[in-house]
């Protein structure tokens, strides 16, 4: 009966990873098809009764900052935008998309550069599955998680030429490598994961400056997990405070180091966008009514994903 019920889990783990990579197929194929479309300035003058209207079909502003950095990478020129020498530091994705220039024709090297998009946001889906692994032990239920990610809104960006492509999938790689730091008991093995964690989030920083919110939540969630350990005896992790200072450590010190050699090498001389503005610039007709909807607008999305469904779906089932 053992030897049937191991053949049987066996079975359904296999079904659940075909279904899975066929899913992985069909949404390549299909974002690929939307995505694969004529990106470019050009204005369009249409004469009705005299009147002239012009309509704009452009591209971002950001997407031409990360395409136009590509190129000049795959060339040889630094870190150049439309051949002007450049302080942005945001180059992880540009350097993803860089070997697509090397191509001669241009349609083609934006149709690759769109495969390549629409392979990184797909690809996403293996740290998803990783994670429902961990949580949940319906095969159905991780296929639909899956699933959910497949379709998931932000696979739109696949479409475009912005480094949410790149940085999505590296954030639930990341949340996946966290939860792995969290559940090692082990300190040797704590460190090596906590300097891995370091420097996978510089990458990240290269990616987005907002990266650097995980370079804040990792001592804020080791701060919250020691105090609420002492005072509770619930808590699943009962650790000293050396021990839990490890991950923290481990994670700044790795971030600072990679920063200080890049800052004094690739990025030598640069300076950076925090120091661009000063708060005048909120003083500025509608920035501070953008700045209460935008506000709001934030705690309601918070509200939804941390409220909605981690704790009113488990309290219908």
């Amino acid at each position: 009966m053992l030897k049937n019920r191991i053949y049987y889990n066996h079975k359904n783990i296999n079904a659940e990873v075909v279904v899975i990579i066929l899913m992985i197929f069909f949404s390549i194929g299909i974002r690929f098809y939307f995505a694969d479309f004529s990106k470019h300035f050009f204005v369009f003058m249409k004469q009705i009764k005299d009147k002239i209207r012009v309509k704009h079909f452009f591209v971002y502003y950001d997407e031409l900052r990360y395409l136009s950095l590509a190129e000049s990478i795959a060339h040889g020129q630094g870190l150049k935008i439309w051949n002007l020498e450049s302080g942005y530091q945001k180059i992880l994705y540009s350097l993803f998309i860089a070997p697509a220039y090397l191509i001669s024709n241009r349609v083609i090297t934006i149709r690759v550069i769109t495969l390549i998009n629409v392979l990184l946001m797909t690809l996403g889906v293996i740290p998803v599955y990783l994670l429902s692994k961990k949580y949940l032990l319906s095969p159905i239920l991780r296929v639909l998680v899956c699933m959910l990610y497949l379709l998931g809104s932000d696979m739109t960006y696949s479409m475009t030429f912005m480094s949410e492509i790149l940085y999505i999938p590296m954030a639930i790689w990341l949340i996946y490598l966290l939860i792995n730091l969290f559940e090692h008991e082990n300190n040797k093995q704590k460190i090596l994961y906590s300097v891995l964690i370091g420097f996978y989030i510089y990458l990240m920083y290269l990616t987005k400056e907002i990266a650097l919110i995980f370079l804040i939540a990792v001592p804020a969630f080791n701060v919250m997990e020691y105090g609420y350990s002492r005072i509770s005896n619930d808590w699943p992790r009962k650790k000293g405070f050396i021990n839990i200072a490890f991950e923290s450590i481990g994670v700044i010190l790795s971030f600072l180091l990679c920063h200080l050699i890049l800052k004094n090498t690739l990025f030598a001389g640069y300076g950076n966008s925090y120091n661009q503005m000063g708060i005048n610039i909120l003083l500025q007709d509608g920035r501070i009514r953008y700045l209460l909807y935008g506000f709001v607008y934030y705690i309601c999305s918070c509200l939804v994903a941390f409220g909605v469904l981690p704790v009113l779906i488990p309290l219908v089932k």
